[in-house]
């Protein structure tokens, strides 16, 4: 009998162990900002990927920004392209209120890209 509860307890045991445990979706929240270096600044053109996968163009005068939430394993992009040939052009994702990414362009008619993927 005590063979039998004692083979019963590892069989658990072993089973437990082989048992995916799903760790619970963390809730984050992502702000995406785009900023010039002056206030004379025309519009700037923006890609940015979505808390719902989908991917946004859009044209906008700046400073812009946009807020959402995300969970783990969410892809983030945000991209913006500089309209004229002078000035400083800043994006940012945040994560929590945090810094995740930061990328800027000085380049007349320049591109600018970050982007990364949300973790626990």
């Amino acid at each position: 009998m005590k063979m039998l509860l004692c083979l019963s307890l590892l069989a658990l045991f072993f089973f437990l162990l082989s048992c995916e445990i799903e760790e619970q979706e963390i809730l984050k929240e992502i702000e995406y900002k785009v900023s010039p270096s002056s206030q004379d600044f025309g519009n700037v053109d923006i890609i940015a990927f979505t808390e719902d996968g989908e991917t946004k163009f859009l044209s906008v005068s700046v400073p812009w920004s946009y807020s959402f939430e995300a969970y783990s394993n969410t892809t983030l992009s945000l991209s913006a392209t500089l309209l004229q040939d002078y000035g400083i052009l800043s994006v940012w994702i945040g994560i929590d209120g945090k810094e995740y990414r930061r990328g800027q362009t000085a380049v007349a008619y320049g591109i600018v890209e970050v982007s990364g993927i949300v973790r626990k």
